[in-house]
């Protein structure tokens, strides 16, 4: 059996899950596309550095260079959180996306209750509303500790390299 295509589900679909689910689904592509540039920045420049000032007529500046980007690049990720924001978010997508396929085919937790709608809502806001509090905890840390963080990466960063 299939779930009722009902007036109710479209209204619920259209304006809340679809905007939800593409916001989620956005949002882990665009992290996952920062937090992979920056590291194989950050793995590259690492690994070059030490080959670098091997080089006797290779400028000392170059590997110092780049050995701060480095630093930087590492600090960024670790204060923005591109890695756990892409894997977040795309977690929430498949979620909200496991939700309609399963209702609309009635199978697994759906097949045999009496309210199946009502039940995909509040399961899908279920999903909605851990990302929103996973979000907040990331993003509630003070701004001195994260300050003090992004230093100590950087000073750690910068005498690895």
């Amino acid at each position: 059996p299939q779930a009722p295509v009902s007036k109710r589900f479209r209204h619920y679909i259209q304006p809340r899950w679809y905007p939800q689910w593409k916001y989620y689904d956005q949002r882990a592509a665009f992290n996952k596309a920062r937090h992979i540039n920056l590291q194989v920045f950050i793995a590259l420049g690492s690994v070059s550095v030490p080959i670098l000032i091997g080089i006797n007529f290779v400028p000392t500046w170059i590997p110092a260079l780049i050995s701060g980007l480095v630093a930087a690049f590492t600090a960024i990720e670790n204060v923005m959180k591109y890695g756990d924001n892409w894997r977040i978010h795309r977690s929430s997508a498949e979620g909200l996306n496991r939700e309609k396929v399963l209702y609309e085919a009635m199978s697994g937790p759906y097949k045999k209750t009496k309210a199946p709608f009502r039940m995909f809502v509040e399961r899908c806001e279920d999903i909605i509303g851990e990302e929103t509090g996973r979000y907040i905890e990331r993003n509630e840390e003070d701004p001195g500790e994260r300050t003090e963080r992004m230093e100590s990466d950087i000073s750690s960063a910068g005498s690895s390299g």
